[in-house]
């Protein structure tokens, strides 16, 4: 009995234990970003001086770390909506990546700033792709310094899963074309007009009594 439950208990431990169905190993990037502002609107709340809401749009290029890797080379959206005033402020909006395929990886973001000119940090997360980034999931930090007036530098680093790929289809035994389909074994004796066709056997011996059909 103790030994029934025991391996019960390994056997629950060891599923647990297994990635789930569906979805590959996480991997894990780096990456750095240089975007420009291309356009932005603000709005003055007027509670306190330097108080305002600010809409942007970013546009920019990824690197990652290992040439060729995830997103590298990709192009960079962000579209940004920020709470900012004098002692800093909070920010949230969107991320688009967009590969020289045309596969497209989205992501929402938040973050904040600790003081007015200080870098800004933050947290992402996927919220889905297409083409070959479809089913995409994970999540990250990212950390963004201005260097200049509407040029940023960005830090980004996480994990991501993709779904597994499925090759059963090509796995599939082709299917014979209709008229192909033969019993294992057995060969058909070709018919002309409805008669068989008798295989061909040894000369009769010439001299030989033949018989009558």
């Amino acid at each position: 009995m103790r030994r029934t439950i025991a391996i019960a208990v390994l056997s629950l431990w060891g599923a647990a234990l297994m990635p789930a169905a569906g979805a590959a190993a996480a991997e894990k990037f780096v990456l750095r970003a240089s975007r420009y502002r291309t356009k932005v609107e603000t709005v003055e709340v007027d509670d306190v001086a330097g108080h305002r809401l600010r809409l942007g749009d970013a546009l920019g290029i990824l690197v990652n770390g290992a040439r060729g890797g995830f997103l590298d080379a990709a192009q960079y959206a962000v579209k940004t909506i920020a709470d900012e005033g004098p002692g800093g402020g909070i920010a949230m909006g969107y991320m688009i990546f967009t590969t020289a395929d045309g596969a497209k990886v989205f992501a929402r973001f938040e973050g904040r700033r600790a003081a007015a000119g200080a870098p800004a940090e933050g947290t992402f997360e996927f919220t889905g792709g297409t083409g070959r980034f479809r089913g995409i999931e994970g999540r990250g930090t990212w950390r963004a310094v201005g260097v200049g007036p509407g040029l940023t530098c960005d830090h980004m680093e996480g994990e991501y899963e993709l779904p597994k790929s499925r090759s059963r289809a090509a796995a599939r035994p082709r299917s014979p074309a209709r008229g192909e389909r033969r019993r294992p074994g057995r060969s058909r004796t070709p018919r002309v007009r409805g008669a068989l066709i008798a295989a061909p056997g040894p000369s009769v011996a010439s001299g030989r009594r033949r018989t009558r059909p």
